[in-house]
């Protein structure tokens, strides 16, 4: 028999993807959203162990938690300084009147979220000496408080979009330059990046109606939030494995 031997070009795409899967692993927002794909698809798992599983797979329950504790942990440490982000999106921003205020409460919203989760890893790390269910609770509700001015950002952002295309697509039809077909692909590909963001916010939204609501704990349990979370978390790593570009 003769050993196969990888030709040229499978060596340097093999390359390439190793290349590309470094520089993804590189991003704190891709590792992130990998151990959220993790610890939500865990809770999805144990779910289906106990609602289908037989008895001689439940005994894995216990290990799966176990996972789905330790990628939490690690988002939460990934997540560390994460609202100097909009600290510096708020000193650099741009816009007047009432959007301004709009993006203002939404970055503000978005900062104490994310130092939620800080506090929320301090508590876990028993430093300091709170409960993290409260803690998860109290940062759930600042993430609809932000919820609502963010979805308003991105709706209007996909409808200015819609309108950007049609006099694009009206002055293409007069002109035909290159100019203006690239500059409408990029408006398209803008309106693609607000439609997949909404379907993001869309999808945490089960996640925050279990744990606020009593509703959501019997109606969509921790199976449908895992579902929901892990849904949104491979959402999250195709549109970033997209934007990864390898020379």
């Amino acid at each position: 028999s003769s050993n196969t031997i990888p030709s040229p070009r499978m060596s340097t795409d093999l390359v390439a993807l190793n290349t590309r899967v470094v520089t993804y692993l590189a991003r704190h927002d891709g590792r992130d959203k990998l151990c959220r794909a993790t610890a939500y698809g865990s809770d999805f798992l144990v779910w289906l162990l106990k609602t289908w599983g037989h008895e001689s797979v439940l005994k894995w329950i216990k290990q799966i938690m176990k996972m789905k504790a330790g990628f939490g942990v690690a988002r939460k440490c990934f997540r560390v300084g994460a609202p100097l982000k909009d600290v510096d999106a708020l000193a650099k921003m741009k816009d007047q009147g009432y959007m301004k205020m709009i993006r203002i409460l939404m970055h503000v919203g978005n900062a104490c979220y994310y130092a939620m989760d800080t506090i929320e890893l301090a508590t876990i790390f028993e430093i300091l000496p709170y409960k993290t269910a409260e803690i998860k609770v109290l940062r759930y509700r600042i993430f609809v408080f932000k919820t609502i001015f963010n979805l308003y950002l991105i709706l209007k952002g996909i409808s200015d979009k819609v309108q950007e295309i049609q006099k694009l697509q009206k002055k293409l039809k007069e002109e035909g330059s290159e100019e203006l077909r690239q500059k409408l692909a990029d408006a398209f590909e803008a309106k693609r990046k607000h439609t997949v963001t909404l379907s993001l916010v869309i999808a945490d939204l089960p996640i925050a109606c279990w744990v606020l609501t009593d509703w959501g704990k019997r109606n969509i349990g921790s199976g449908g939030a895992g579902l929901s979370g892990l849904i949104g978390a491979s959402m999250a790593v195709r549109e970033i494995w997209r934007s990864v570009k390898v020379k």
